[in-house]
C-alpha cells in the first residue's frame, strides 16, 4: 500500500463523517473539480488532503527543508501511485467501520429532533448569556495561564540499533497516549524512490524513559520511523543501516552437471542445473546461518531455460523450461536421434533479489 493510498483513505474517513449519505460521491466530486484544473487525480488528491488539513509527513519536511508547497508535492508525488478504488475492500470497511459508528434508528433521530427543536428557544438566551461568561473566562485563563512551547520533535525521541535489534526511547518528560510508530524502508533505483511499509507497533501509554524494541527486516539500508500520538506533533526520523544491507540484486551462479557426456542415438541422460547464491560470508555464525537460510529460499521457485546447439551451429534453440526445486535445483533430460556434438546451456534471466546468469557450456558426443 502507498502513501497516496493511505492518503486517500483519511479523506474517506474524513468524508463519510461530514457526508454520510453519500461520501464517495461528494470526495469524487471534490476531486474532479480539481482536476478540472489539468491536474493529475493523484495531486488531486494531495491537495484536497492539504484544504482539509491532512498535511503529509513528507511533504511538511521537504518544506521545512527550504522547499515551496509546490516542489514538495512535485517531489512527494514522484514514483506515487493510486491503487485503492471505491470497490476496493479497504475502502468499504472504512466505510462500514464509520457507519456502525455513526447509526441511529429513525424512530429515535425523529424524536431527539422534535425534542430540540421544542427546547431550542428556552436555552438559546441561556447560551447567549454563557457564551459571554465563556468569553471572559477564556480570556483570564489565556492570560494567567503560562505558556506552553511545543518540544522540537528531534528532542523527543531516540533510535539505537545494532543489526535487526532496534530501541526507540521516549526522551519527554510528561505521559503520552495512543503511540504509533511506523517504519517505512526506502530504497532508490534509477533516480525512482520508492517507500516500503514494513510495519508498525502501538502503545496505549508511554511514559517519559520508556523504551519500545523492535525487530526491524534486514533487508535494506535507508529508513524512516513516523511516531505519533495524542499529545505531541508527528515525528519523522531518518534511520541509516549500512549493517543491514544485503547484496541487492545478490549475484548467482548456474551450474550444469551430468554424469555421462558421450551417448548413443536415442540414448536419454539426465543432466542437472543448479542456481547458486554468492555473497560475503559474516564473520558472526547467526548471521552466516541466517543469510543460509534467505538464499537457500531466494532459489527456489526460479525460472530456468535451457538452450542446445550442433557445435558448429550459431544460433541457440530453446529446448526446455522448468522451475528449480528445494536447493535451486532443475533436472531435465536430454537425447537426440542424430548423432553429432551438441552443446547445453542453462541461463537464469533474474529476479527482483536475484542478478541473472549463465552456465558453462556443456558437450554431449551423441554417436
Amino acid at each position: 500500500m502507498s502513501r497516496l493510498d493511505r492518503i486517500y483513505m483519511q479523506l474517506v474517513r474524513f468524508y463519510a463523517y461530514q457526508y454520510p449519505d453519500n461520501p464517495l460521491r461528494r470526495l469524487n466530486l471534490d476531486i474532479r473539480m480539481l482536476q478540472a484544473r489539468g491536474i493529475t487525480k493523484e495531486r488531486a488528491i494531495v491537495e484536497l488532503a492539504l484544504l482539509h488539513g491532512f498535511k503529509p509527513v513528507e511533504i511538511i519536511k521537504m518544506m521545512k527543508e527550504g522547499k515551496s508547497e509546490e516542489e514538495a508535492i512535485t517531489n512527494f508525488l514522484k514514483g506515487q501511485k493510486l491503487n485503492l478504488t471505491e470497490e476496493s475492500p479497504r475502502v468499504k470497511e472504512i466505510l462500514t467501520e464509520v457507519l456502525k459508528k455513526t447509526i441511529y434508528e429513525p424512530e429515535t433521530r425523529s424524536l431527539e429532533d422534535s425534542r430540540r427543536e421544542q427546547t431550542s428557544k428556552i436555552i438559546a438566551g441561556i447560551i447567549i448569556f454563557f457564551i459571554f461568561i465563556g468569553i471572559t473566562w477564556g480570556v483570564f485563563v489565556w492570560l494567567t495561564t503560562p505558556k506552553f512551547e511545543v518540544p522540537n520533535p528531534e528532542d523527543l525521541w531516540s533510535i539505537s540499533h545494532s543489526g535487526s535489534d532496534w530501541t526507540i526511547k521516549y526522551l519527554g518528560e510528561k505521559e503520552i497516549h495512543s503511540v504509533k510508530i511506523e517504519v517505512w524502508a526506502t530504497k532508490e533505483e534509477e533516480g525512482h524512490k520508492e517507500n516500503i511499509f514494513l510495519g508498525a507497533v502501538t502503545r496505549n501509554t508511554v511514559k517519559p524513559g520508556d523504551e519500545i524494541n523492535l525487530i526491524v527486516q534486514a533487508k535494506y539500508v535507508d529508513y524512516e520511523v513516523i511516531i505519533t500520538c495524542q499529545e505531541l506533533p508527528q515525528c519523522l526520523y531518518d534511520v541509516h543501516c549500512p549493517e543491514l544491507a544485503l547484496p541487492y540484486p545478490a549475484n548467482t551462479i548456474l551450474q550444469l552437471e551430468t554424469s555421462n557426456t558421450t551417448i548413443k542415438v536415442g540414448q536419454t541422460i539426465a543432466i542437472t542445473a543448479k542456481l547458486y547464491v554468492v555473497y560475503p560470508i559474516p564473520a558472526d555464525e547467526l548471521e552466516r546461518e541466517l543469510l543460509e537460510i534467505y538464499y537457500r529460499f531466494l532459489v527456489q521457485n526460479q525460472t530456468i531455460k535451457v538452450y542446445t546447439k550442433l557445435v558448429y551451429e550459431q544460433d541457440w534453440s530453446l529446448y526446455k523450461v522448468g522451475k528449480t526445486g528445494e536447493g535451486g535445483i532443475y533436472s531435465f533430460t536430454f537425447s537426440s536421434n542424430t548423432p553429432g556434438t551438441y552443446q547445453i546451456k542453462a541461463v537464469f534471466e533474474g529476479s527482483f533479489d536475484l542478478a541473472p546468469c549463465e552456465s558453462s557450456i556443456l558437450e554431449i558426443n551423441v554417436k
